[in-house]
């Protein structure tokens, strides 16, 4: 007799502690979005699992339900790759993993439980040296770009917002923060990406899992981050950038999206600042984007689901970060993730779509 397949639970993992965990904060979470949404559709929403923010992000208006993933199991996605998402869940750890794997933006100082460690001579040389250089400071374990800090670095001094501090000055004040934090050097954009918008470092998140039948890598879905105006330092969507979506077979960029103040998102094919068509191109070094991405599942075989967050160099590619439970607003603001038949499978096997909404 052939065993019936059932989805694949690691028995490490306490699904059913994590659903309620998620339920209780979401819930919470849900109260302060869209407070003008009607009570109905609210309720229908969460039912579901969806954030009350979802309704005009997603344009649910002329949508279904159907192939969208919820913001629960979104979250639930999380016990996928079960303890060894601790690797992707803090900056400096997964920078170790890859050292040897990928490029990736060089580490200058480490800060953790209050102590600062130094991790590079290029420290004190980016700092005495006559041309600014960028850096950038995060959160340890942080994510959606909360936290980060864009600054100058050279002339003896780093420059915050037009703000000078001498080099010790700002290390003390992120360890006086409270928080671990990293600091990196600035990564060189390939010319094509820093056109689209030259004052951000334009990313890709590539959401790369591994089929749960073969064990071999696929990127699932893709799309190109590109900053504005309005978003300041970093290029996120959820804080005023563009998304727009890469088909991952070619790397071609389709019509993007941005999003507007009342919760609604509105078609863009150009750079609303700069008049620059971005829809219709093709992202640089594609194929050797794909080749980073899903060759550093060979180097950490125990990881199913990863979003990278990838920089293209002139070069090649950079990985920034990787996250374990990858955020899918991204993607899914250009149609439901799980159209996709393989995504729909993954998700499956892992048993995150049984989660068809929160803990009662």
């Amino acid at each position: 007799m052939t065993p019936s397949r059932r989805p694949h639970r690691p028995p490490f993992a306490d699904w059913t502690g994590l659903h309620h965990t998620v339920t209780r904060r979401l819930r919470a979470k849900n109260e302060t979005l869209q407070p003008d949404l009607d009570p109905e559709v609210r309720a229908a929403l969460w039912r579901r699992g969806f954030l009350a923010d979802k309704w005009r992000l997603l344009s649910m208006e002329t949508r279904s339900f159907d192939g969208f993933l919820s913001d629960v199991q979104r979250h639930m996605a999380r016990n996928i790759n079960g303890p060894h998402g601790l690797v992707l869940d803090d900056k400096f750890v997964l920078y170790k993993a890859l050292q040897t794997v990928a490029r990736q933006p060089e580490m200058l100082a480490a800060l953790y439980d209050g102590t600062v460690t130094v991790l590079a001579q290029s420290w004190n040389t980016l700092l005495g040296g006559e041309i600014p250089a960028t850096i950038y400071a995060k959160p340890a374990q942080g994510a959606m770009g909360r936290g980060l800090i864009r600054a100058t670095v050279g002339g003896g001094a780093v420059t915050v917002d037009g703000q000078r501090f001498g080099g010790d000055d700002f290390l003390d004040r992120l360890r006086r923060s409270g928080h671990d934090y990293v600091v990196t050097l600035g990564v060189a954009q390939h010319p094509e990406m820093a056109a689209f918008w030259p004052g951000t470092t334009n990313t890709l998140r590539v959401l790369a899992v591994r089929d749960p039948h073969n064990g071999k890598p696929f990127v699932g879905a893709a799309a190109l981050r590109v900053g504005t105006r309005a978003s300041g330092a970093i290029d996120n969507f959820s804080r005023g950038g563009l998304s727009f979506p890469v088909d991952p077979a070619t790397g071609a960029i389709g019509p993007g999206v941005r999003r507007l103040s009342s919760g609604h998102v509105e078609p863009v094919q150009a750079h609303p600042d700069t008049g620059l068509r971005i829809a219709g191109r093709t992202v640089p070094l594609w194929t050797d984007v794909l080749a980073c991405t899903l060759g550093a599942f060979v180097h950490l075989p125990f990881l199913r689901y990863v979003g990278w967050d990838v920089a293209v160099g002139p070069d090649g590619p950079v990985v920034i970060e990787g996250n374990s439970y990858s955020g899918v607003d991204v993607f899914q603001v250009h149609g439901p993730l799980l159209h996709a038949p393989a995504l729909r499978a993954f998700y499956e096997h892992h048993g995150i779509l049984a989660y068809t909404g929160p803990a009662g």
